[in-house]
């Protein structure tokens, strides 16, 4: 269940990393022009309904509170299976001691 939790937030920080950076390029004076680009400003960014400085920071503290929860469950993941390895180890322990 954590893997699938990790993989969805994965994909959700690189979704929102893609429109941070998208946010972050139309506000540049001299930005380059991309397919990706015009495709934003002119059809995602009136969808959104969020101007360009709000969207910015709001798509980046979207990502970094999915960063945040990505550590939170590959520590939970990790707390997991160390604690289930340690039970495996100390079985044949409390078999011979009986």
């Amino acid at each position: 269940m954590i893997a699938l939790i990790l993989i969805v937030l994965v994909v959700l920080t690189a979704l929102f990393a893609t429109i941070q950076t998208l946010y972050a390029e139309s506000m540049r004076l001299r930005g380059r022009e991309s397919p990706a680009l015009e495709f934003f400003k002119e059809t995602l960014e009136a969808k959104l309904r969020i101007r360009t400085e709000e969207g910015a920071l709001s798509f980046s503290l979207w990502k970094h509170a999915c960063l945040v929860a990505i550590g939170v469950f590959a520590l939970a993941r990790w707390a997991m299976a160390r604690r289930r390895r340690l039970s495996i180890l100390q079985r044949p322990l409390s078999l011979q001691s009986c």
